[in-house]
């Protein structure tokens, strides 16, 4: 890898995935509607909306993803978030982007512990970017190297 080079792709899974999205915004429609007639409270429902709004947002809005030789970077729009690479051992490679992992072998903590970096349009480029970073293991993009 060349020293400085970047990888940079923006993710937007809505705009892919339409019928899921309203699909989506309904089911949590109703449920925020069932918290109000159920608590009859506008605090905790407003809550609720809060919450459904940051755990559902980088689906509906698009999130700016950027690898450099240091880190790892997600631009939310309204946050930024980075990771180091060194707390990644591993990638497993999807169809849709990669899996980064802190364990070099399957793990039971691994569910909680991955990246997922979303690059459908580019996940070839991905997987060549991060082969040249961490060691790649078995999943949909084929077998380990």
């Amino acid at each position: 890898m060349a020293v400085g080079e970047t990888l940079s792709w923006t993710a937007h899974p809505f705009r892919r995935r339409r019928g899921r999205g309203w699909a989506g915004l309904a089911v949590a429609a109703a449920a925020l509607g069932l918290v109000q007639l159920w608590a009859r409270s506008l605090a905790l429902t407003l809550l609720g909306a809060a919450l459904l709004a940051v755990s559902l947002w980088p689906f509906y809005f698009p999130v700016r993803w950027r690898l450099s030789e240091t880190e790892i970077t997600a631009d939310f729009g309204a946050w930024r978030r980075r990771w180091p690479w060194e707390r990644f051992k591993s990638f497993v490679a999807l169809g849709d982007g990669a899996v980064l992992t802190p364990f070099a072998r399957p793990h039971a903590l691994e569910r909680w512990r991955t990246l997922w970096l979303p690059c459908p349009e580019r996940a070839d480029d991905l997987h060549a970017w991060l082969a040249r970073r961490l060691p790649r293991r078995g999943g949909e993009g084929g077998a380990s190297e």
